[in-house]
């Protein structure tokens, strides 16, 4: 029998991973806080950061995730991650779970947000919630154990992370959640964690697990710089006061309100999409089936290299072979206008924090109506250059700076309007990790796993994360309306070696092309045979 995760108490590759990276002293820990205190101040063996209660509202973007969650209810927007950890050396299992808190404990304090709870569940139509510190936090409500049931493979950790990722993130607490899971093969173990998309991107959380991790022995101990202020952030208003604000933003600048609605219309004139229906799309219920394949990153980057384009487009292209599997599969018709994928664009700056959302979005449909897989990626690749030309992410862009011009009571519809399914069928991410090889508590971690959430009406997402050389696609589904997933990884893969077979023969043809070339100078440049003499 698996054991789900506890609901109580509380995730891109997510900004969670990032806290659980092995290298710091371990202090005692301090596991509650039960009275409020001055910033900077000590409780216990806990540092309270130098901040008050007066804290920062949620953008635009932020709360747009929870106003998701609320006007779907099996719209569970958490990312989050699995990393797999080998036996800690000379211990022959896996690190402890008190470890992981003593940890997180040293580290909280210095990660944004991680101790703060929402000021109120929800994101009403009068004004966004707050960041506020959470002096009730208790790290054991965070941080658990579980164990898989024999024999502990990677179908039975599959399916825990299943359950594990269908469980919603309780709001009135910090918006993320770990659990260490034991009784894997060979001494090995898990960490399964959870992060609300209102608290950080995908994008973010791998730059603040690249400040905060330690990966050498004896190094220090990295400091992420402070964040600055959401958009919006100030001192707590009433909703009076937040609503007037809101409408002066709107008389204040006519200018942008305008700009970005022209951008949001000819976002939706070129981006909408026809009536073709598929079994990607349609309501979404709360359970998850949640699966993974793994490819070298070299594989991906000669693909790259021998057929052109981008290594995002090379995953495109492997998604969109996966699908066209599922869909003959199943019997579907092939839309000929493809299968848009919504696929996120980083604009964070090179000096914007790591909490949060700085991200934007291009729509690139995937060919599955195209026959031959070369082909297949051929278009992607035109697709995407067609579309960063003509600056399309900045169309999305608009639509947040719309909505963030506009009264809280107007985000819902913009938001649902974001993520009608007539603008894409399914989000696919791609995060850079880390390069370097990692541990837990020195536990050395072997792959990442990434988990990406499912918006209203969208049934498939798939992420992938790069690690140590590895490019991990993680899968996620519908659990009820698509049980077929494994048919979807299944295309995937046959995708991927598809690619990687004609990028080899690219290769094959352009040496034997080069030999060649070489082997015609060479005659050129060689002087004429004396002739032969007589007898």
């Amino acid at each position: 029998m698996l054991q789900p995760p506890c609901r109580s108490g509380r995730a891109t590759p997510s900004g969670a991973v990032s806290m659980l990276l092995a290298g710091v002293p371990r202090p005692r820990p301090g596991v509650l806080r039960t009275t409020a205190a001055a910033p900077g101040t000590t409780i216990g063996s806990m540092h309270l950061p130098g901040r008050s209660d007066d804290a920062e509202r949620l953008s635009t973007l932020d709360a747009a995730f929870l106003e998701m969650e609320d006007a779907v209810p099996g719209a569970h927007m958490h990312l989050g991650a699995v990393l797999l950890l080998g036996p800690v050396p000379g211990r022959g299992g896996p690190p402890r779970v008190e470890e992981l808190r003593e940890l997180l404990a040293a580290r909280l304090p210095d990660l944004p947000r991680f101790d703060q709870r929402l000021s109120s569940p929800r994101a009403d139509g009068l004004r966004r919630p707050h960041w506020v510190v959470d002096h009730f936090f208790r790290i054991d409500h965070h941080v658990r154990r579980a164990a898989l049931p024999d024999p502990g493979g990677q179908a039975e950790l599959e399916a825990w992370c299943g359950e594990f990722f269908s469980q919603p993130l309780d709001r009135a607490h910090p918006l993320w959640e770990a659990v260490l899971v034991e009784r894997l093969p060979a001494g090995r173990s898990a960490l399964a964690v959870k992060i609300h998309h209102c608290l950080a991107d995908g994008m973010g959380s791998i730059a603040l697990a690249d400040l905060v991790a330690d990966r050498a022995p004896g190094a220090a101990f990295r400091r992420p710089p402070a964040a600055g202020p959401a958009e919006g952030a100030h001192r707590r208003p009433t909703a009076t006061v937040a609503l007037a604000e809101d409408a002066a933003r709107l008389a204040l600048h006519p200018d942008r309100a305008l700009a970005a609605a022209r951008g949001v219309a000819e976002m939706l004139r070129d981006g909408l999409l026809g009536p073709t229906e598929t079994a990607i799309s349609g309501p979404v219920g709360r359970q998850r089936s949640f699966t993974t394949i793994d490819v070298p990153l070299g594989e991906l980057r000669e693909i790259e290299r021998q057929l052109g384009g981008t290594v995002n487009d090379a995953v495109l292209a492997i998604v969109g072979g996966g699908l066209r599997r599922l869909l003959r599969h199943r019997g579907d018709a092939l839309p000929e206008e493809g299968i848009c994928a919504m696929v996120p664009v980083d604009v964070r700056g090179p000096a914007a924090g790591s909490a949060g959302n700085r991200i934007s979005s291009l729509f690139v449909p995937l060919p599955v109506a195209v026959d031959g897989p070369e082909a297949r990626h051929a278009a992607i690749r035109a697709a995407t250059a067609t579309r960063k030309r003509g600056g399309q992410s900045s169309g999305v862009g608009a639509l947040v700076a719309l909505s963030g011009l506009a009264p809280p009571v107007l985000h819902q519809a913009l938001v649902r309007l974001a993520i009608t399914p007539r603008l894409f069928r399914l989000t696919v991410t791609n995060v850079r990790g880390p390069r370097a090889r990692m541990t837990v508590l020195g536990a050395p971690v072997r792959a990442v796993q990434p988990f990406v959430p499912l918006g209203p009406d969208h049934r498939v997402g798939v992420a992938l994360i790069t690690y140590a050389g590895r490019a991990t696609f993680g899968i996620v589904a519908d659990a009820d309306a698509i049980p077929d997933v494994d048919v979807l990884a299944a295309g995937m893969q046959a995708e991927h070696v598809a690619l990687r077979r004609a990028a080899r023969r690219v290769s094959r043809a352009s040496r034997a092309a080069a030999r060649r070339r070489r082997s015609r100078r060479g005659d050129r440049a060689a002087p004429p045979a004396a002739p032969a003499a007589r007898r």
